[in-house]
């Protein structure tokens, strides 16, 4: 198992497998990032101080600010929660690729 081990993190300077690896990354950096900007735009865009409730409009200010602001830190903390999901998600999608370049390499053979 050791040696296996050692394969597999030899090849890691696979080109392929970098590819793979570095494309997928940038992808769920890329999906994280636009739910991130997603949901801090649609808390930005509910505008809480149409009805004035308060009254007084620093409150109101500090009402709208209070909302963004945790709204734009919960979303940046579900993204941070799901990345690796997103990540071995998106690396699932080129396995095949692994899999050709892994035999290629240490099982000629088959």
């Amino acid at each position: 198992m050791i040696n296996d081990l050692s394969k597999a993190i030899a090849q890691m300077r696979d080109p392929k497998l970098l590819k793979i690896l570095l494309l997928s990354l940038a992808l769920a950096v890329l999906v994280m990032g636009l739910l991130i900007f997603g949901v801090a735009y649609l808390i930005g865009a509910w505008d809480i101080t149409t009805g004035s409730w308060f009254g007084i409009s620093f409150i109101d200010m500090a009402l709208q600010w209070l909302v963004d602001t945790a709204g734009f830190a919960l979303a940046t903390i579900i993204a941070l929660m799901l990345f690796p999901a997103a990540a071995i998600g998106l690396q699932s999608l080129f396995l095949d690729t692994v899999a050709e370049a892994v035999e290629n390499k240490h099982y000629p053979h088959l």
